[in-house]
């Protein structure tokens, strides 16, 4: 593997790290809980897995759409909610 995909790799690392901290952590939590199977674990396999393939573009540009996906989806909810009441 050349050196500057090395670079590269950690170059992604600090953008995946801060997208996908929270989903990282809450796919450990779950673990450690037993939730194995749980939609966050499954979005940190699915991404892990692309950066260890070397797509680290593919594995941040996941983690991002999902947070964004999870945003909406926040918002929609809320909304929803607030109009019940």
């Amino acid at each position: 593997m050349p050196t500057w995909a090395i670079w590269l790799g950690l170059l992604y690392l600090i953008p995946y790290a801060v997208i996908g901290y929270d989903i990282l952590r809450k796919a450990v939590l779950g673990i450690m809980h037993g939730e194995v199977f749980d939609e966050n674990f499954l979005m940190a396999v699915a991404t892990v897995g692309a950066m260890g393939l070397g797509e680290y573009s593919e594995g941040v540009a996941v983690m991002l759409f999902y947070q964004i996906g999870e945003l909406f989806q926040a918002v929609a909810v809320g909304k929803s909610r607030q109009n019940i009441s």
